[in-house]
């Protein structure tokens, strides 16, 4: 899960900066970067999981704690500009790529919990 967060987190990068350098000149705002601000932890945190075996596991929960995070502030978001304007797009870009990530973090959580509950033999 660890490359895969890594994966993600290029890709919202990617995203916020492809958004900023969309923006018109007279319209470029820092909060066109949003989805590289969300990215950017989320690379660090897979990069320490690859890293520090031990921390591993509190870096993949960080990391779905700010998936998570990246799906309530688009539809908070959404919400507020009532699916209009400039910023609709990457906010649906955002939310969907936070909330795939998030749905493959909670389905590797419930993987491990199974093979830990198979290794301990309580299944």
């Amino acid at each position: 899960m660890a490359g895969q967060t890594i994966g993600f987190g290029v890709l919202l990068i990617i995203l916020g900066v492809w958004s900023w350098a969309d923006a018109g000149a007279e319209i470029k705002n820092i909060t066109a970067l949003i989805p590289a601000f969300l990215g950017l932890p989320l690379v660090l945190l897979g990069a320490l999981a690859v890293w520090k075996d031990h921390l591993r596991k509190h870096a993949m929960h960080a990391a779905a704690v700010l998936g998570l995070l990246g799906v309530i502030a688009a539809v908070v978001n959404l919400i507020r500009v009532k699916f209009k304007g400039p910023s609709v797009n990457t906010t649906v870009l955002m939310g969907l790529v936070s909330g795939v990530f998030l749905g493959l973090c909670i389905n590797s959580f419930i993987q491990a919990r199974k093979a830990q509950m198979r290794q301990d033999g309580k299944d």
